[in-house]
C-alpha cells in the first residue's frame, strides 16, 4: 500500500512542476515581448541555481530528515531573485523492515530405527514473522541420520571378574569366575548364555590333603569362617541306637570345634525320621 501510494504521489508531483515550468516558459517569452516592444535593449536575466545536492537521510526507516543544498550559478539583472539555497524535507518514511526470529532448538526425537540406519528430527518455532521486506525465516526443522551401525551385532563380553572364595579349605575344592556383557546383542546377533564357558569358568583350588594342614596334637579342623550352619541328623528306624549315639558324638566334636563365636556363627541341628513299619508309613500317605 505505501509504495502504491508513493508511487502515485510521486507521479503527480512531477505532473505538477511539468506545468509550472510550462507556464514559466511561457511567462518568459511574454515578458520578452514586452521588454522589444518598450524599446529596451538591457534584457533582464533571471537567478540561475544548481540542481539540488542531498545530505544521508537522519534515518534509514520510519521517517528521517534530509539537508538540501545548491549554489547559484549567475546572480540575477533585473530579473526573477534568487530562491532559497537550503531546505529540509522528510525521507525515508517506509516502515522499518522486521526480521523473522525463531526459538531454539528442540531436543532430538528417538531414532526411527534401532540399527540399520534411521533419521531422528528437531524443531524450532517461528517466534517473529517477518514483515515489511525483513530477512526470511530459516529452517524450522532438521534430520539427521542415526544408528546406522548393522542390525545383526552380537553382544561384547567384558573382562573376567575376581575368582570366587574357593568352596573348601583343604582336599580339593572349586571356585568359580563371571564375564559380564558390557554390549548387548542387536537382531540376529548372538550372546553366549550366562553359564557357558564364554562367561562362566570354574578351576580347582586347595588341592592339598587336609592331613596335611592339621595339627599333630588333633584329630579335627577348627573353623573359624563367618557362616549359618544347618546340621541334618538320620534319626529313623533304620539307625539303630549304636549309630544314632555315634552321630551325636560327630555332631558334638564338629560343634566344638566351629569358632566363629555367636556374633559370626550360627549353628541348628535338625533330627529327622519316619515309621517304622510300612503300615504306619502307609498312614502317613
Amino acid at each position: 500500500f505505501l509504495k502504491k501510494e508513493y508511487a502515485h504521489q510521486m507521479k503527480e508531483c512531477c505532473d505538477n512542476r511539468n506545468g509550472y515550468m510550462s507556464q514559466l516558459c511561457g511567462l518568459k517569452k511574454i515578458r520578452a515581448h514586452l521588454y522589444e516592444a518598450s524599446g529596451r535593449t538591457d534584457m533582464p536575466a533571471d537567478c540561475e541555481v544548481s540542481d539540488w545536492t542531498d545530505e544521508p537521510c537522519s534515518a534509514s526507516c520510519e521517517g528521517g530528515t534530509q539537508k538540501r543544498t545548491r549554489a547559484i550559478i549567475a546572480p540575477p539583472v533585473n530579473g526573477t531573485q534568487c530562491p532559497p539555497q537550503e531546505m529540509v524535507r522528510t525521507c525515508n518514511v517506509h516502515r522499518c523492515p522486521i526480521d523473522c526470529r525463531v526459538g531454539t532448538w528442540s531436543e532430538w526425537t528417538a531414532c526411527s530405527a534401532g540399527c540399520g540406519g534411521g533419521v531422528r528430527t528437531r524443531l524450532r518455532h517461528v517466534t517473529v514473522q517477518p514483515f515489511f521486506d525483513g530477512k526470511p525465516c530459516p529452517e524450522e526443522s532438521e534430520e539427521q541420520q542415526c544408528n546406522i551401525q548393522a542390525c545383526g551385532r552380537d553382544c561384547e563380553i567384558g573382562d573376567w571378574e575376581e575368582w570366587s572364595r574357593c568352596s573348601k579349605v583343604c582336599h580339593t575344592g572349586h571356585r568359580a569366575r563371571r564375564a559380564a556383557v558390557i554390549v548387548e546383542a542387536l537382531g540376529q546377533g548372538t550372546c553366549p548364555e550366562p553359564d557357558a564357558e564364554e562367561r562362566l569358568g570354574f578351576e580347582e583350588c586347595n588341592t592339598a590333603s587336609c592331613m596335611s594342614i592339621l595339627p599333630s596334637h588333633r584329630s579335627f579342623l577348627e573353623c573359624h569362617s563367618k557362616l549359618d550352619l544347618v546340621l541334618a541328623l538320620d534319626g529313623g528306624a533304620s539307625v539303630t541306637r549304636g549309630g544314632f549315639i555315634n552321630t551325636l558324638k560327630m555332631t558334638m566334636s564338629l560343634v566344638a570345634n566351629l569358632k566363629g563365636g555367636h556374633d559370626a556363627m550360627e549353628v541348628a541341628i535338625l533330627v529327622f525320621g519316619g515309621p517304622k513299619t510300612e503300615e504306619a508309613l502307609d498312614k502317613c500317605s
